[in-house]
């Protein structure tokens, strides 16, 4: 550690190492210094603080001239001598005064979060907390969350409520149905909103305080109020799907969409259980119609996913390659990520078409309810939607479902959801398989 008399001139002339960095002490006062690295060149002091060395950086040489450099080593001495470590302080500062904003920021850049994942924290921050991005995390209070969770579910903060509804007009003396969005006047409940927003706020502000607790400092998270005074709402998950009794009508709907990737898109769903994003985001490359099987690689657990064809799964994919392929995606589309985003169109004309509500997801729900119905081991049932097993399960660390003891059980579902589309009040009605348009 050299020691030189730190002017201008001389900081100026120091050489940079090819590698690695290089102290210089300042000969007129003890501890001050600049560190000399391959790039810059950085004003520092180094004192003892509680009997261990403490290194402060002070700034930039370019940035900071050497007078004030001087000048912010003089101001920092004192507590040093003291005993108080100046990054400490800054540090505390820091968390202190970060942001909602910059807390979030922070959390989703540190987290292997999914695209989608990560967009739906970002969007459920800024919706329902808008107004506190710009206020110190820190200063958000157990009061503070206690009435906005409430605000939350009683409708007063988020977006327009608007519900569904269907629509029959007389035109040309025939009746079109149609689906129409109506805006509600009164709030509409959104516990499961309240819920959620809360859980995202918990989880960005336990890593943010972390760093206090790194520091021998415990912070509250004021959202540990919720379950303290046991006001989550616990929102049971949704379980609405196609009734058995819808199946034929939704089928024959779906069948006559113009469209036929989104027609295809929405079968496909149905007879895999896939989520949305999974079979949307299907590749050709990730089809062998070889082995009669195919692979989900960008899943939600994070885990590939392959599940065997079924015959109608074969003859559907099949038909998709030899007469729909437009790129790389099973199901593609012009924009700009090249696959289907969301069928929201075909969905409301089903919709319109039939009265039936319903999401992609319910058609995941359906299959599930469907493959449980069968008495299916609850290991098969999780291996075809990809749901990890129980982590205090013993046995089902043994077991291994692959792709060929998958393939009866995908069959057997198959057929019965075959079965309940061709089967209406008792009556029969003929199914037949589609290749290009206008051909049986």
């Amino acid at each position: 550690m050299p020691n030189v008399k730190i002017t201008k001139a001389v900081v100026d002339k120091l050489p940079h190492p090819e590698k690695g960095q290089v102290d210089y002490f300042d000969t007129d006062m003890k501890g001050f210094g600049v560190r000399v690295s391959a790039a810059t060149k950085t004003y520092f002091v180094m004192r003892r603080v509680n009997g261990k060395k403490v290194r402060v950086t002070i700034g930039r040489h370019g940035e900071f001239t050497v007078e004030k450099a001087r000048k912010e080593a003089e101001n920092l001495f004192p507590d040093m001598r003291k005993g108080e470590n100046p990054n400490q302080k800054k540090r505390e500062a820091r968390i202190k005064g970060a942001t909602l904003s910059e807390v979030l920021d922070d959390y989703l850049a540190s987290r292997k979060l999914k695209p989608l994942t990560a967009q739906g924290y970002q969007q459920m921050v800024e919706l329902y907390l808008s107004d506190w991005m710009d206020k110190p995390a820190s200063k958000i209070t157990k009061y503070m969350v206690q009435k906005r969770h409430a605000q939350i579910a009683n409708g007063k903060r988020g977006r327009k409520v608007y519900e569904r509804e269907v629509k029959a007009e007389k035109k040309g003396g025939k009746e079109v149905r149609t689906l129409k969005r109506i805006e509600k006047d009164a709030p509409k409940r959104r516990e499961a909103a309240a819920d959620g927003a809360m859980r995202v706020l918990r989880a960005v502000l336990n890593f943010h305080f972390a760093d206090a607790e790194d520091d021998g400092k415990v912070q509250v998270n004021p959202v540990t109020t919720l379950s303290r005074k046991k006001t989550w709402f616990g929102v049971v998950r949704r379980r609405s799907l196609i009734k058995n009794s819808d199946l034929p009508k939704w089928h024959k709907s779906v069948m006559s969409l113009d469209n036929p990737h989104m027609r295809d898109f929405l079968m496909f769903l149905l007879f895999t259980g896939l989520r949305r994003t999974e079979g949307a985001r299907l590749k050709w490359s990730q089809v062998d119609f070889q082995d009669m099987a195919f692979t989900v690689v960008d899943t939600k657990n994070k885990e590939p996913h392959t599940l065997p064809m079924s015959d109608y799964l074969h003859d559907l994919l099949k038909a998709r390659y030899d007469n729909y392929r437009e790129n790389e995606y099973v199901f593609p589309s012009s924009g700009e990520r090249g696959y289907i985003q969301e069928p929201k169109r075909a969905i409301d004309a089903v919709t319109a078409a039939t009265g039936i509500f319903f999401s992609c997801h319910d058609l995941r729900r359906t299959f599930i309810t469907i493959a449980e119905s069968l008495d299916l081991s609850r290991y098969t049932v999780k291996a075809l939607v990809n749901h990890k097993q129980d982590k205090g399960d013993v046995t089902a660390g043994y077991i291994v479902l692959n792709v060929e003891r998958l393939r009866e059980p995908m069959q057997r579902v198959t057929e019965t959801i075959l079965e309940k589309i061709k089967t209406q009040h008792g009556e029969v009605v003929e199914l037949r398989a589609r290749g290009k348009e206008g051909e049986a």
